[in-house]
C-alpha cells in the first residue's frame, strides 16, 4: 500500500461499510463528490435521439452518484478509488484521516 506522507488521507463509507480509502504520496488532489443528476427531456441532442439503442427515460436519469477520486500532479493523471450509485436512503460518511497508508487507485 502506499504512504500518503504528510497528507491527509480520505475514506468514504457506504452504509457503514469502507469503500475505499484515499491519498497522495506527494502533490494532487484528493476530492468526494456527492452527485444528483435529472436532464430536462427537451436537451437530448438529435444525434443521441438517432441511435436506436437511445432511452429517453435512461438519459433524464434520476440518480445519486458518489465518487472518491483526484488528481495525481506529479504524473498528471486522473485517479478513482471508487465510484457507485446511492439510492434513497442510503449513508454516506466521509473520514478525515491522518497521514498513512492508502489504497491503490482503481482506475488511472
Amino acid at each position: 500500500m502506499p504512504d500518503s506522507g504528510e497528507n491527509v488521507r480520505f475514506q468514504v463509507l457506504v452504509n457503514g461499510e469502507v469503500r475505499g480509502t484515499a491519498g497522495m504520496e506527494s502533490v494532487g488532489v484528493v476530492s468526494v463528490i456527492l452527485d444528483w443528476v435529472r436532464r430536462d427531456p427537451a436537451a437530448a441532442p438529435r444525434q443521441a435521439r438517432k441511435n436506436p439503442e437511445f432511452r429517453e427515460e435512461k438519459w433524464i436519469g434520476n440518480d445519486v452518484h458518489v465518487r472518491l477520486g483526484g488528481l495525481d500532479s506529479r504524473a498528471g493523471e486522473h485517479v478513482e478509488w471508487f465510484g457507485g450509485e446511492l439510492r434513497a436512503g442510503d449513508e454516506v460518511l466521509v473520514r478525515v484521516l491522518p497521514p498513512g497508508e492508502f489504497d491503490q487507485p482503481v482506475q488511472r
